[in-house]
């Protein structure tokens, strides 16, 4: 991250209104085509976008990390798509069977609507993410495959590597962090 942006960023979080007015030029047209992706309705993906960064004005004094920011908003997004998905859901009223299959046909169109260059870029940073972790000491690779792949507690995989949760906690930490700082650098997200 660039100094300009985390001083940006530190402005927001502090309140300052022109800085947030430019975050939110900045961010908004990523975040509605992300939003968008999930929700298939521009004026719908606009709302909530702009809900959020409402929700993050709201909350600007209790962030703690300004560099986070942009990543905070995304989250933000992400849950009220996810709310949004579920609401239209509830809305069809439709099992179980029929849930997974409405999920499936949601999942399809996402990827029928991909380029291929989408599909191409989607597999290089897949390859990209998958070498970082590679290149991950040891210890920090087990803890975040076992995390991920495996989708075992910290607890589990302090049992199973002999060591305390706080370690398997500091150490997924670490490695989640270093993961985000070179992805970061090969400009991927």
């Amino acid at each position: 991250m660039q100094t300009a942006e985390l001083e940006i960023y530190m402005k927001v979080c502090s309140g300052d209104q022109k800085a947030f007015e430019q975050f939110f030029r900045h961010w908004f047209p990523v975040l509605k085509a992300f939003c968008n992706a999930y929700v298939k309705d521009d004026c719908l993906a606009k709302d909530i976008v702009q809900e959020s960064f409402i929700e993050l004005w709201k909350r600007k004094n209790t962030i703690s990390k300004p560099a986070s920011l942009a990543s905070y908003l995304f989250t933000i997004v992400k849950n009220r798509c996810f709310k949004e998905i579920e609401s239209r859901r509830a809305q069809l009223n439709i099992g179980q069977r029929k849930d997974e299959e409405f999920l499936k046909n949601e999942v399809d169109y996402f990827i029928d609507s991909m380029t291929s260059l989408d599909m191409i870029c989607i597999a290089e940073q897949r390859k990209a993410v998958a070498e970082i972790i590679r290149n991950l000491p040891d210890q920090s690779r087990k803890v975040v495959v076992m995390k991920v792949s495996e989708k075992l507690t910290c607890k589990q995989i302090a049992s199973l590597l002999n060591l305390s949760t706080r370690t398997v906690e500091n150490e997924y930490f670490r490695a989640v962090k270093a993961i985000r700082d070179k992805v970061r650098k090969l400009c991927l997200i």
